[in-house]
């Protein structure tokens, strides 16, 4: 296996879904305005401690650039800003920041902000915003020039919204005309020099997404990626809590029909040997043993192997068409993308220019 043969692999699960070929195209990102995200993080700022939790709305921008520009205007190093979750470019989204300020006075919001962001909040926080500590994201997305079947694609939004979709990652995981793809394989297989902190992350992440879309792919294509089989390990919706399945409960096919629970598959990495065989274990092997390489550098590299869930579900999914419009809200836990929510729903054109 090659870098070319696995960049060209991984490019084939775009065309993999289990609802079938989406009723009805349109035109996504014509304006900022038309994808708006706001982060929940499910509990308030504690009133005092060392941190600053920041509030910002960016448009046109994306999230590590925000950072380094509230280091700068606050005098801190960029290592001293946390934030839970990167957010869209091209998308109006408001989200929270966290700055280690201790011993210094909590600076009011206008005297940070810059064109490109607003500052809507500060206050005091005794923890630093880790990466995922947030409960959900909320969206509404506009698509425009809508064609096709418009019956078709409000039975398809009803559909998703009952069983959900598969959790596939989203494009921007794999960077522009995936070229983070080629870079995971070159550092991870090829033994490429990593450079700094922020690269070794795009690159672990990177890959482990790539392997579990291709995991996801075959699970799709087997008709498994909404039902468990021999072995598999589910995910409770509410705590990402991961048990194994019993397939001889009588339970297990309503908590799955009521979302509550969910097949995962492998966020490959360091993990303890294997002594059993089973159905989920045997697809996961036959899917990844092409690419061992990537998962030995992974795992040589620290990285210990997780679970995701198979399934994407959204929360409080509700529309209006509006003429040639579209437009959708609904929320997303943590690590979930909305535009492969809205892959299933719609055959996605990017705004001209």
């Amino acid at each position: 296996m090659s870098e070319k043969s696995f960049c060209a692999r991984h490019a084939q699960t775009r065309f993999c879904d289990a609802h079938g070929v989406p009723p009805a195209s349109g035109v996504i990102r014509t304006r900022p305005e038309d994808f708006r995200v706001t982060e929940k993080l499910g509990f308030d700022a504690d009133g005092d401690g060392e941190h600053l939790l920041v509030e910002v709305e960016k448009t046109g921008c994306n999230t590590e650039w925000v950072a380094r520009r509230l280091a700068k205007s606050l005098k801190v190093a960029r290592s001293a800003v946390s934030f839970a979750g990167m957010k869209d470019r091209h998308a109006v989204t408001r989200q929270f920041f966290s700055v280690h300020y201790p011993g210094k006075k909590t600076p009011p919001p206008e005297s940070i902000g810059e064109p490109a962001f607003v500052v809507c909040s500060v206050a005091r926080h005794r923890r630093k915003l880790r990466r995922g500590a947030l409960a959900e994201n909320e969206f509404q997305i506009r698509v425009r020039e809508l064609s096709g079947d418009l019956d078709a694609l409000v039975s398809r939004l009803e559909l998703v919204r009952s069983c959900g979709c598969p959790n596939f990652f989203g494009p921007q995981r794999f960077g522009r005309d995936g070229a983070n793809l080629g870079l995971a394989w070159r550092c991870l297989v090829d033994a490429q020099r990593f450079g700094g902190r922020e690269r070794r992350g795009l690159v672990f992440s990177t890959a482990r997404a790539a392997l579990f879309d291709l995991v996801l792919a075959q699970r799709v294509r087997l008709g498994t990626w909404d039902r468990f089989v021999e072995g598999d390990l589910a995910m409770l919706e509410h705590s990402r809590s991961i048990f194994p399945v019993d397939l001889s409960d009588a339970d297990l096919g309503g908590r799955l029909a009521s979302l509550e629970i969910h097949p995962t598959g492998p966020l490959p990495g360091r993990e303890p040997e294997r002594a059993d065989s089973n159905e989920r274990w045997q697809t996961e092997t036959d899917v990844t043993k092409e690419f061992q390489g990537l998962i030995d550098g992974l795992a040589r590299s620290g990285v210990d192997a997780r679970r995701r869930s198979l399934r994407l579900v959204p929360r409080d999914l509700t529309w209006e068409l509006e003429g040639d419009e579209l437009v959708m809200r609904f929320s997303l836990r943590p690590g979930g993308f909305a535009t492969t929510l809205l892959r299933s729903v719609v055959d996605l054109v990017p705004a001209a220019g």
